[in-house]
C-alpha cells in the first residue's frame, strides 16, 4: 500500500539555512561597526581634521563592502521589484476621510499607506494637497498673514517625484542592506548605522530641485545666497536645493556622517549646536530645518539660535540700472551749439541744455541697501510625535507645544500646520511666506519599497520677536474684549492668549497650571 506523499522537509531548511547565514553575515557587520567606532577619535566640533578623515577610512570601506555584498545579491537574485502603474495625488474625498491612514501600537500619526490594493498593482497616491481655506482663517484669526500673502498655496505632485518613485519600487534595496542596518541601529548611533548600510543609497526624499525653485522664489540674495542645513543627516535632502545657492554649509554630530556628506560634495562640519564658531563665522542668508525639530533636544532654543543667525535689514544687493532714454533736444535760438566765450549781449542768456554734451551712459550696476531678512525653511512631520535622536547624551528633551504631539489628541494635518506656526515658529520671531504638504518619502526593501509620513514644509521670514518688557507686560494685562462670533480653537494663538482645550493643557494632559514650558504664546527667554 503506497504511504501519502510527504513534502520535502529542504524548502524550509533552505529558507532557514539562508535566516541564520544573512543573521550571522549581519552581526559580523555589526561587530566590525563596532570595533571601528573605537579607533575613530572623539567629535571634535569643527572641520574633520586629516587623521580624522584618515580614521574615517574605515567607515568607507566596510560600507562600499556592505553595498558590494548588496549588488552580489541583487545580480544573483534579482531585483525582486515591480512596475508601478500609476502614481497621483489623493483625492479630496481620500483625504477628508484619512484614506490609508496606519493606526495601532508603534504607529506614528503621521504615517499613511501610499498603496491603493496590492503592492503588486504599482498603483500609488501621496499626499500634496491640503485645506488652504481653513488654514488661511486660523492664520488670519491669530493675524499671522496680511492679505496679499500666498501662505497657503499647495505644491502639487511633480514628474521627478514620481520618478524617483518608480525607480525605488521598481529597483528596491537589497534585503542584506536593511538587515545590516537594523543589526546596527541596536549598537551604534541610529544615523551612523545608515552611513554603513546605504552607501551609495540615497534613502530619503521630500521635494524635487523644481519644487525647491518654486518655494524659494525671491530669496536673499537669489542664488548667490548662502544656505545652512542643520542635522543634514546622509545628504539626501540637501542635494535637492544645494544647486539653487552659492554656497551651502551642512552640520551633523558624528564624524562618519559628516565625512559622508564631504563624499557627496558638501561642505560639512561636527557641530551638536549651531551657536559654535565654525558655524556662526560662515554666512547664511537661508537657513533649513529639515525633520529636526522634532528630534532635538530643545526646539524652542534650535529657533532662537538660528534666529539670532539670519542677517537682519540691510543686506547689498547689486542692481542693474537701464539706460535712459534720450530727452527730446528744444529749439536753440543761437547758431552756435555752445554758449559764447565771451559775455551774452542779453542781460538774461539762455543757458544751453547741453553745457557739456557727452553721450546718455550705457547700462550700469550699482549697489544699493535692500531691506531683507534671512530666511527660514521648516520641515515637520505632521501631527507630530517627538523622539530624541540623541536620548543617550546630554539633557533630555524638552517638550514642545505643538497640536498633535500626543497620540490621545485629535489634531488633523491642518490643525497641526497651524499651531506649527502660530506656536512655534511666530513666537521665535519668523513670518510664514509659504506653505507646502509633501510626502516624506523613504526607500526600503522589496517587502517595503516606499514608505511616507505626512510632513509640513513651511518657509518664513525672519522678523522681530517682542522684547521681553512687553511680553511681561501683556501678560499682566487683561486681554481686550472679543466679538462673540470670533472663533476660537482650541491650542491656537487668539489674540495674545492660547486657548487649550477645557480641562487639559497644550499636550493634553490634566490642567494643574502652567508651566515654564506652556508659556508658548510669550517670546522665549
Amino acid at each position: 500500500m503506497l504511504q501519502p506523499k510527504v513534502p520535502s522537509p529542504w524548502p524550509k531548511l533552505r529558507q532557514r539555512f539562508g535566516a541564520l547565514a544573512r543573521d550571522v553575515y549581519a552581526e559580523s557587520v555589526v561587530e566590525g561597526a563596532v570595533l571601528i567606532s573605537r579607533v575613530l577619535p572623539a567629535n571634535v566640533s569643527g572641520v574633520p581634521r586629516l587623521h580624522v578623515s584618515f580614521a574615517n577610512t574605515l567607515v568607507r570601506m566596510l560600507a562600499i563592502a556592505v553595498a558590494a555584498v548588496g549588488r552580489v545579491e541583487r545580480a544573483l537574485l534579482g531585483s525582486r521589484g515591480f512596475t508601478v502603474q500609476e502614481v497621483r495625488e489623493a483625492t479630496a474625498s481620500e483625504l477628508q476621510t484619512k484614506a490609508g491612514q496606519l493606526r495601532g501600537e508603534g504607529m506614528l500619526p503621521s504615517a499613511y499607506d501610499v498603496w491603493l490594493g496590492a503592492r503588486s498593482e504599482g498603483r500609488l497616491r501621496l499626499r500634496c494637497a491640503y485645506d488652504g481655506p481653513r488654514v488661511r482663517a486660523l492664520l488670519d484669526t491669530a493675524g499671522a498673514v496680511d492679505a496679499e500673502s500666498r501662505v497657503c498655496e499647495p505644491v502639487p505632485l511633480d514628474e521627478a517625484t514620481m520618478e524617483w518613485v518608480r525607480q525605488r519600487v521598481a529597483r528596491p534595496a537589497a534585503d542584506s542592506r536593511l538587515q545590516v542596518w537594523r543589526a546596527l541601529k541596536r549598537r551604534l548611533y541610529h544615523y551612523d548605522a545608515g552611513v554603513y548600510a546605504f552607501h551609495g543609497f540615497p534613502r530619503n526624499y521630500l521635494l524635487s530641485p523644481a519644487q525647491w525653485a518654486g518655494l524659494l522664489e525671491g530669496r536673499p540674495r537669489g542664488s548667490a545666497a548662502a544656505a545652512l542645513d542643520v542635522g543634514a543627516g546622509d545628504g539626501s535632502l540637501t542635494t535637492a536645493f544645494a544647486p539653487l545657492f552659492g554656497s551651502v554649509l551642512a552640520t551633523e554630530m558624528s564624524s562618519p556622517l559628516v565625512c559622508r556628506l564631504r563624499d557627496e560634495g558638501l561642505k560639512a562640519v561636527v557641530t551638536d549646536s549651531i551657536a559654535h564658531r565654525c558655524v556662526q563665522e560662515t554666512p547664511c542668508d537661508v537657513a533649513f530645518v529639515l525633520n529636526v525639530l522634532d528630534r532635538c533636544k530643545d526646539p524652542e532654543l534650535l529657533l532662537k539660535q538660528v534666529h539670532a543667525l539670519l542677517p537682519e535689514d540691510g543686506l547689498t544687493r547689486t542692481r542693474t540700472l537701464p539706460e535712459p532714454e534720450p530727452e527730446p533736444e528744444p529749439e536753440n535760438p543761437h547758431p552756435h551749439p555752445h554758449p559764447h566765450p565771451h559775455p551774452h549781449p542779453h542781460p538774461h542768456p539762455r543757458p544751453h541744455p547741453h553745457p557739456h554734451p557727452h553721450p546718455h551712459p550705457h547700462p550700469h550696476q550699482v549697489h544699493e541697501l535692500l531691506p531683507e531678512d534671512g530666511w527660514l525653511v521648516v520641515s515637520v512631520v505632521l501631527p507630530a510625535t517627538q523622539s530624541d535622536a540623541a536620548y543617550s547624551r546630554g539633557k533630555s528633551q524638552l517638550k514642545w507645544s505643538v497640536r498633535g504631539d500626543m497620540k490621545h489628541t485629535a489634531a488633523d494635518f491642518e490643525d497641526a500646520a497651524a499651531s506649527l506656526i502660530l506656536d512655534l515658529l511666530q513666537p521665535a520671531g519668523f513670518a510664514p511666506l509659504r506653505m507646502a504638504r509633501a510626502p516624506y518619502l523613504c526607500a526600503g526593501d522589496r517587502f517595503s519599497p516606499v514608505a511616507a509620513l505626512d510632513a509640513c514644509v513651511v518657509v518664513s521670514r525672519r522678523c522681530e520677536r517682542r522684547p521681553a518688557a512687553a511680553a511681561a507686560a501683556a501678560a499682566a494685562s487683561e486681554p481686550p474684549p472679543r466679538a462673540a462670533a470670533q472663533p476660537m480653537q482650541p491650542g491656537l494663538l487668539v489674540g495674545d492668549e492660547v486657548m487649550p482645550t477645557t480641562g487639559q493643557d497644550f499636550l493634553g494632559r490634566p490642567n494643574t497650571g502652567p508651566t515654564k514650558r506652556e508659556v508658548h504664546c510669550k517670546p522665549c527667554d
